[in-house]
């Protein structure tokens, strides 16, 4: 309990202010939410229930609603408390051997140290946001972790040729790129197939197609969409190199081309003069 010994006390006259006023101490509770307990402890001089700063600002509200001098009153609080800054301090309850020699300390009782509840309460959240930031992060690096890992599953041309939002701006398969990635396996077949001569392509997936046809220079690289069905005419030959075999069904002249599905690149050339059918397989090295 901290009071004065001085005949006039700064908080009676404060309480007698309140009464003049016919201002219960209620009232201000009510407006100022402050606990009714603390403000009786003000007007009986008991500053000691927290924390100076609380204090501070608990005065601080009750002369508002007084109509009392604030800065009056804080100065008073200063006084009274033998208080010249607006901080308290505390020093660290820390025991020193007294037999030591000067500038040392023979054992320090680190038990005696006393935090609030409050501190403590601060620091269990802060090791509590801690341990949320560190499980964000690992969850973070794992969905990335599993991202990779199907990027990599996916057909190893993904970097080398668009998706179908890049369709305007599709890359060539070059012999370069299928060389330098791909074991090369030909197989020849004889098709027998009279004019006129048709090629048909259907795909349940979108697939990456390029066509020549009757040795001409004029190559159609093209997106061949989910469901949608190519139909070319020719004469003489045609060359064609799809991005993969999954889901595409072909058709020469309504023949059905039996080809083993892979997400690899393949490659058909047929000739109508020999009637050879040559299907070139890619396998990945």
């Amino acid at each position: 309990m901290n009071k004065t010994n001085e005949s006039t006390l700064f908080f009676e006259e404060l309480k007698k202010l309140r009464i003049s006023q016919d201002i219960e101490l209620s009232e201000i509770s009510n407006r100022t939410k402050i606990n009714l307990e603390y403000l009786e402890s003000i007007e009986k001089g008991i500053f000691d229930f927290l924390p100076y700063i609380y204090v501070r600002l608990f005065l601080k509200a009750y002369c508002s609603e007084i109509g009392s001098d604030i800065n009056d009153c804080l100065k008073n609080l200063d006084k009274t408390m033998n208080t010249t800054t607006h901080i308290k301090k505390e020093e660290p309850k820390i025991k020193i051997n007294e037999s030591s020699t000067p500038k040392s300390i023979s054992k320090i009782n680190f038990n005696n140290f006393k935090f609030s509840d409050f501190n403590k309460k601060n620091l269990a959240n802060l090791l509590f946001l801690l341990l949320i930031v560190f499980f964000g992060i690992w969850i973070a690096r794992n969905i990335s972790k599993n991202n990779i890992n199907n990027s990599n599953e996916s057909s190893f041309l993904e970097d080398q040729i668009p998706s179908e939002s890049n369709s305007n701006k599709l890359n060539r398969i070059t012999d370069s790129f299928l060389i330098s990635n791909f074991l090369e396996r030909k197989n020849i077949s004889i098709l027998d197939l009279n004019s006129p001569f048709e090629l048909s392509l259907k795909s349940s997936e979108n697939i990456i197609i390029e066509l020549s046809i009757d040795y001409t220079d004029d190559q159609l690289l093209t997106l061949l969409n989910t469901n949608n069905e190519l139909v070319k005419s020719f004469n003489q030959n045609f060359f064609l190199r799809l991005e993969k075999t999954k889901g595409i069904e072909i058709r020469i002249n309504d023949k059905v081309i039996d080809i083993v599905k892979s997400n690899n690149p393949k490659d058909l050339i047929y000739n109508t003069i020999s009637k050879e059918l040559i299907i070139v397989t890619y396998l990945k090295r």
